[in-house]
Formats: C-alpha cells, structure tokens, sequence
C-alpha cells in the first residue's frame, strides 16, 4: 500500500506519471475502460479511481495528473470499486463498497451520490455479470448475495437472494451432536474454489 500511484509502461519500465494527493494508503484502484464515443468536442480521458484506507475516493485524470473530483461517504478503507462496464449510458458512474455494509453508486465526473443501499452482513467485495448488468453478486462475511435488479437509476428493491458458505466446523443446529461427516466431495470444493475466484480474483487455498 502506498499514498502515491505509479503509472508505469511495461514496455520500458520507465514510470510516465506519478499521482499524490491521497493522504492515507491507498487500497483499491480501478481503470475506467472508457469505451463510449469520443470526439474533439467530448474528448477522450483516461481516468482511474483509487480509494484509501480512510475511505476517500479520488478520480484521476491520468494524462494531467489532476484529481478529477474527490468522494468521501465514510473514514473507513474502501473495500472495492467498479466502473459500470455497460458506458454507453453510464460512462461516468462508479459503484463502491463502503464498510461495514454498504454499496453506493457515485457520478465519477461530478462526485455526486446517485443512491445507497445497505445489506444486513458486512460487504468484502462484489462482481459483475459479464453478460447482464442488472446481475451481480456481493460477497459477504456470511456468504454470496446475488442481485438480479441492479439498475443505474435507483437503487436494488429487495435484499438479494442469500446463499451461505457453512463453515465445516460450526455447531449442529439445536446443539445435538453431529455424527462423523464424511469428507467433502472434492467436485464441490472445487466450485466453491471457482465462485470464490470469481468474486475476489484470489488464488483458492
């Protein structure tokens, strides 16, 4: 973690611009894929997103090396970031996750908050449907929540559908003594591994 952004070609190694104005360590950073319709009159910008440990937001154009706006909701870490992905309609929209429960919907060009929306578990992170951006899942401290109504205009109507990952060692319902489980099928270890992948991008243990 650091309070400076180094952007970097590959290419060279050479570093080609350097971001300072985060005053705690930065947690998270997200490119903007800028994928809309650009001409001179609406230029094309590179901007990238970066929260902080004391939960500002910041978007930066990169090219200048000036911050675009700033966005504070709380003074804890941010936990993840997203642009919407489907920008024709919505290039400049910004979904984070705002500890302990909380997902909010920013406009990354003005700093405004479109809505919030808070779960019943602490929100780690959360992922896209590749395919329909009305789906998304939210990883929890209890498990998975999958939202079918996600939409830029408001926020999502109901509290998800919740599929809880069980612990191997917690305690039998109605505390009677369990009998020895069998070892868990390795087939299912593996799908837990893979939804795990999905909604991190961590390596499964």
């Amino acid at each position: 973690m650091s309070l400076q952004h180094l952007i970097i070609d590959p290419k060279t190694s050479q570093t080609i611009q350097v971001l300072e104005k985060h005053k705690a360590n930065v947690v998270k950073v997200k490119w903007s894929r800028e994928n809309y319709y650009h001409n001179l009159s609406s230029p094309y910008c590179l901007r990238l997103a970066s929260g902080d440990a004391s939960g500002k937001i910041i978007v930066w154009d990169v090219v200048s090396g000036t911050a675009h706006c700033e966005i504070q909701e709380h003074s804890k870490p941010i936990q993840d970031l997203e642009w919407l992905w489907n920008q024709d309609a919505s290039r400049d929209l910004l979904l984070a996750v705002h500890p302990p429960n909380y997902i909010v919907l920013w406009n990354g060009d003005t700093g405004t908050k479109l809505w919030k929306k808070s779960y019943a578990e602490n929100i780690l992170s959360f992922s896209f449907d590749p395919f329909d951006p009305s789906n998304m899942a939210l990883l929890t401290s209890e498990g998975i929540v999958f939202i079918t109504d996600f939409s830029p205009s408001k926020p999502p109507g109901s509290a998800g559908k919740k599929v809880y990952i069980a612990s191997p060692h917690a305690s039998p319902a109605h505390n009677k003594p369990a009998p020895a489980a069998a070892p868990a099928p390795t087939g299912a270890k593996k799908a837990l591994n893979k939804v795990k992948v999905l909604i991190t991008n961590e390596k499964p243990t």
